[in-house]
């Protein structure tokens, strides 16, 4: 991942911190020194050692690139992936995950951004404060006995409860989080919250959680055929009456399905994939096809924000195949992937050498 996408963003350097405020070189006098006298080259000289110069930094450059340039380059693509996928982590507070791709000879990297938080405390006007969008709601339907303070109730809603607006990161492409609390009364299907067909959270007949996805290949347009994954959390049916944290989340590696934190479903990808959706399709909270029957509470929503890929230099491969460097929102490597320190060993010819380590507590060396 480019640090100039997910990293901070820094303050311009100072490239000419070495002018003074005249505009003048620190270093150097508007007058000449009084050692320099008139005489000097000729045009030709001068000439002739440029040209020898040039062709002697030519066979350097040549030489270093056969021997050193390209493992010292995939180190430092390497190194610069991690760096920024931790950073993103950090600043983000969410997840993040560093993706080593050993068929393509790839690195990238992959993060969380919050797009919004809605509760239902307030609805002045019909709207649901939000962060930073304000979502539309029917105020009949707040009532109190939430997770904490009030939440919505659907269980006699005719309409949507939530109509989130359009928004452009509802539409990034690289991937998308979906997290609410529900309290269902009664079994059924049962539509969570989605943006249309494209992406859904959703309770299948038997109660477990469905999660629909339609899904694009990296090089696909925007207006191909999208294929329609789906992953069913299958050993666990969501429970009546009880307040649980539902979610779904997609990177464009893998898809996975938590209730209360744990994971209960997860596809990983063998290419990157990309989600097929529009600019015009709102995200709702339940729908008229498939009535609610419950409650919600402190819906998050949050979208990929991923690196540009970079292209390994060649005959330089990662020993032992693909890796993903996943980290915590404290850019610790998260425990759930990693119970010891990660290490990438590049391979070029018969020679390996160690790109970095990376220790548990997120360190680098």
């Amino acid at each position: 991942m480019s640090a100039a996408t997910i990293a901070d963003e820094k303050s311009a350097t100072a490239w000419f911190g070495f002018l003074d405020r005249d505009g003048r070189t620190a270093s150097r006098s508007n007058h000449a020194a009084p050692w320099m006298g008139s005489a000097g080259f000729t045009l030709l000289e001068v000439m002739v050692v440029l040209l020898l110069i040039s062709m002697l930094m030519g066979i350097g450059i040549g030489a270093f690139s056969k021997v050193g340039g390209g493992p010292t380059l995939a180190r430092s693509q390497i190194r610069e992936v991690v760096r920024t996928t931790r950073l993103h982590a950090l600043r983000e507070r969410a997840p993040s995950v560093a993706v080593f791709d050993a068929e393509t000879g790839t690195t990238s990297g992959v993060g969380w951004k919050l797009v919004g938080c809605w509760h239902f405390e307030t609805a002045a006007r019909g709207n649901s404060p939000g962060f930073p969008v304000e979502a539309t709601v029917d105020r009949s339907l707040i009532a109190p006995g939430g997770v904490l303070g009030n939440c919505l109730d659907l269980t006699e809603a005719a309409t949507p409860g939530i109509v989130i607006p359009v928004v452009s990161s509802l539409n990034a492409l690289n991937g998308v989080a979906l997290e609410l609390f529900v309290r269902l009364r009664e079994e059924g299907p049962r539509f969570l919250m989605g943006k249309g067909d494209f992406y859904n959270l959703t309770i299948n007949e038997e109660g477990y959680l469905l999660a629909n996805l339609k899904l694009l290949k990296p090089n696909q347009s925007r207006t191909a055929a999208p294929e329609l994954y789906q992953i069913i959390a299958e050993e666990y049916r969501i429970p009546l009456n009880t307040w649980v944290k539902v979610a779904l989340h997609f990177n464009g590696y893998s898809a996975m399905l938590t209730v209360d934190g744990l994971v209960r479903a997860e596809e990983s990808f063998p290419e990157r994939k990309r989600l097929a959706t529009n600019q015009t399709t709102p995200l709702l909270i339940g729908n008229r096809r498939e009535p609610f029957s419950g409650y919600v509470d402190e819906v998050r929503i949050g979208s990929a924000v991923a690196g540009e890929e970079m292209k390994l230099p060649e005959n330089i491969s990662l020993e032992g195949g693909s890796l993903r460097i996943h980290f915590d929102r404290n850019g610790h490597l998260d425990r759930d992937f990693h119970t010891a320190p990660v290490k990438l060993v590049l391979r070029y010819g018969e020679r390996a050498s160690t790109a970095l380590t990376v220790g548990l507590f997120g360190e680098i060396w």
